[in-house]
């Protein structure tokens, strides 16, 4: 039996198949210069069958999700040129929310589920680098 993260790398090839939502082309409105997925993350997407670039995409271009008020739009807007901290909510097919966020140093951007702590996030080392 494969654990969520094995199945998540197993699948990754089979999701950029089937990915059957289209992303608008928009220009990247900030780099993402390393992704982590949590664990909790990892599995509501599996269960979603919705890919993690997607999401990833959509907050690189300032598409901050369908969970975030009017307002907290707006300030990513701003965040963006002060270079401050950036949060998207995205409501996954099954309901449940996933949540991307960028610190300010834009060091690493994790995608996590409500109970995971984005600030441990480990990011691992370039391979071969």
């Amino acid at each position: 039996m494969l654990t969520p993260i094995q199945e998540f790398v197993t699948s990754k090839n089979v999701m950029k198949q089937q990915r059957s939502v289209e992303v608008k082309a928009m220009a990247s409105r900030f780099p993402i210069y390393k992704a982590v997925i949590l664990p909790g993350a990892v599995r509501a997407l599996l269960a979603a069958k919705q890919s993690p670039m997607e999401f990833l995409t959509r907050h690189q271009q300032g598409d901050w999700g369908e969970a975030v008020n009017a307002i907290d739009w707006l300030r990513n807007d701003e965040a963006i040129e002060r270079r401050l901290p950036l949060l998207s909510c995205y409501c996954l097919s099954t309901g449940t929310v996933l949540i991307v966020f960028t610190p300010a140093d834009h060091s690493r951007t994790v995608a996590y589920v409500e109970g995971e702590d984005p600030s441990q996030a480990q990011v691992s080392p370039e391979i071969g680098g």
